[in-house]
């Protein structure tokens, strides 16, 4: 998706006053042309107007024709963890400039069953960018895709704690209100995931080093539950 944004912009200014804005409004109906590009440009469209589970149906429509559609993945995800109430962009945004109140802020709003879908189906359609099963148009080693996918991965672990073991993961990693232990099957699920996750940011080649630490930290303490 990113990779169009200039045309996108370009397009936008040529057409305003186009009804609703649509880029291409002028060849056909929203949704009314199956090809692969009328439906990503729709499925752009409907997310940047705030319709993320129109996007999502859009980028199905691609994917369940053009598996491997790496622009369609990406999207995908970014609809979905939109959908779930997440903006990653604003908590990695969050995160990164180590805004504590502001994250904590944004995590108290959020729906964590709604988000354990969300960032499950978000993190198997970047996961596939970042394996190479894409299409090639967007790299395996795509800094924004592995960042993404290492964030979203986490939310996925913080989810799931949530919603099936009420363990509330604070902005820190830390942990509040742990049961005695977990399942072994979900502590390995959990730490799997957190450890992919340290893999993604390693490929970045940013300053994920607070981040990183962040991940150590919350696997560890995970770890420590069943120890106690």
């Amino acid at each position: 998706m990113k990779k169009y944004l200039f045309f996108i912009v370009l397009a936008l200014a040529l057409t305003v006053g186009c009804e609703n804005n649509n880029i291409f409004s002028w060849s056909h109906p929203e949704g009314g042309d199956m090809s692969t590009e009328a439906l990503l440009a729709d499925g752009q469209k409907a997310e940047y107007d705030e319709n993320y589970e129109e996007a999502i149906k859009y980028y199905d429509k691609i994917l369940d024709k053009d598996h491997d559609n790496s622009e369609a993945l990406y999207g995908k995800a970014s609809a979905e963890l939109k959908n779930a109430g997440l903006d990653l962009a604003d908590l990695a945004s969050k995160v990164i400039s180590k805004d504590t109140q502001g994250t904590q802020d944004l995590l108290e709003t959020l729906d964590f069953k709604k988000l354990l879908a969300g960032s499950e189906a978000a993190k198997d359609a970047l996961a596939k960018i970042a394996g190479g099963e894409g299409d090639g148009t967007i790299s395996s080693d795509d800094a924004d895709v592995n960042l993404n996918l290492a964030v979203t991965r986490v939310i996925y672990s913080a989810s799931y704690l949530i919603d099936k073991y009420d363990i509330k993961v604070k902005d820190d990693f830390s942990l509040e209100n742990a049961p005695d232990n977990i399942d072994s099957a979900d502590e390995d699920k959990i730490i799997g995931e957190i450890n992919k996750a340290v893999d993604n940011l390693k490929v970045t080649d940013m300053d994920t080093v607070d981040i990183e630490k962040g991940f150590n930290d919350l696997r560890e303490n995970i770890k420590k539950i069943n120890e106690t």
